[in-house]
């Protein structure tokens, strides 16, 4: 048997190395980033003013906010905005009128004892009252109406719709003390 030489001892050993490292030399590496941003999808509804003021109505009318029979003849035309940055569905709902007495919603033209009618018309083209009833069971009805994502100010009008609301009053009732109606404007991913 032959002895090894140093030569053939370091040889090895250099192969027995490279072997262990995977069986091939190191190679050179490179790396580079990605910069990446990301922008919420925010819907915000805002209302102004927010407030309609009926005032006295008697029993079995009706009063609406367009043709200015509220609030010392003034027309009450709330705005509804999206201040988000997506488009949005606007719809509408309606709670019962609180008081002493509790009215219940239903249709307008069921209105009766203890019982009330609330309606809506979004963008109102013209002087007259055209309205759709809110749903008796306080669900939010679709307006079909899509707000676009907007701060308020849109030139185009399409981040915002006119809303006008109109009362049919009951036919009678125990209660003849102020009631409080809840309207909600909501605004749904379009």
């Amino acid at each position: 048997m032959g002895t090894l030489f140093r030569p053939q001892v370091i040889l090895i050993a250099v192969i027995a190395a490279v072997a262990a490292l995977g069986g091939s030399p190191a190679l050179a590496q490179s790396e580079d980033t990605i910069s990446a941003t990301v922008t919420p999808g925010l819907i915000a509804a805002r209302v102004e003013d927010g407030s309609v003021a009926y005032s006295t109505v008697n029993l079995g009318d009706k009063k609406n906010t367009v043709v200015g029979d509220v609030k010392g003849g003034a027309a009450e035309t709330q705005t509804v905005f999206n201040d988000g940055t997506i488009s949005a569905n606007l719809l509408l709902g309606s709670g019962d009128a609180t008081g002493t007495v509790t009215w219940e919603l239903i249709a307008c033209a069921s209105a009766g004892s203890e019982t009330f009618g609330h309606q809506y018309e979004v963008n109102n083209a013209d002087a007259t009252f055209n309205p759709t009833d809110f749903p008796a069971d306080n669900s939010n009805a679709d307006t079909g109406l899509d707000l676009t994502a907007g701060d308020g100010n849109d030139a185009s009008g399409t981040d915002q719709a006119d809303l006008d609301l109109g009362v049919c009053m009951p036919a009678s009732t125990a209660d003849s003390s102020e009631h409080s109606i809840t309207v909600t404007a909501l605004l749904t991913e379009a």
